[in-house]
C-alpha cells in the first residue's frame, strides 16, 4: 500500500486525488504449506500465551519426529531433550505447575536452536 501511495506521489497526483482508488490483497487465513523444520513446532508453544497439555504435547510429538526425519547437525542433543520434555509432558497430568515446567523446556530448546543456528551463520558468512 506505500508503494502504490509512493507511486501516486511521483506522478501529477492532481488526477488522482479525485478518484478512489481500491486494491484488493489476498491474505492466507490457515497455513497453506506443511512445516519441515522441528522448531516451527517449538514456536507454536512459545506464541501461544496460554496453552492445553495436548496441544504441548502434540506440538513436541511433531518436533521430535521432524527432528528424527532431519539430517541436521547435532540433532541427538536435541532429541534427547525433546524426549525428557516429552516425558516430563507425560506425566504432568493436570498439573498446571508441571505443565509450565514443560513448556518452559520446549521454549529453552527453541532458543538453544536459535542460538545454535545463527552461530553456523556466522561461520558460513
Amino acid at each position: 500500500i506505500f508503494m502504490m501511495y509512493q507511486q501516486l506521489n511521483n506522478h501529477d497526483s492532481s488526477q488522482y486525488r479525485r478518484r478512489l482508488v481500491t486494491t484488493c490483497m489476498s491474505t492466507p487465513s490457515v497455513p497453506s504449506a506443511a512445516p519441515s523444520d522441528w522448531y516451527f513446532y517449538l514456536h507454536n508453544i512459545k506464541s501461544r500465551s496460554s496453552s492445553s497439555l495436548s496441544f504441548v504435547k502434540e506440538n513436541v510429538e511433531k518436533s521430535l519426529t521432524a527432528l528424527r526425519n532431519s539430517d541436521s547437525e547435532g540433532k541427538d542433543g536435541f532429541i534427547s531433550d525433546l524426549e525428557k520434555c516429552l516425558a516430563a509432558l507425560r506425566q504432568a497430568g493436570t498439573c498446571v505447575s508441571e505443565l509450565h515446567k514443560a513448556k518452559e523446556m520446549a521454549i529453552n530448546i527453541l532458543d538453544r536452536a536459535d542460538e545454535k543456528q545463527k552461530v553456523s551463520a556466522l561461520k558460513v558468512v
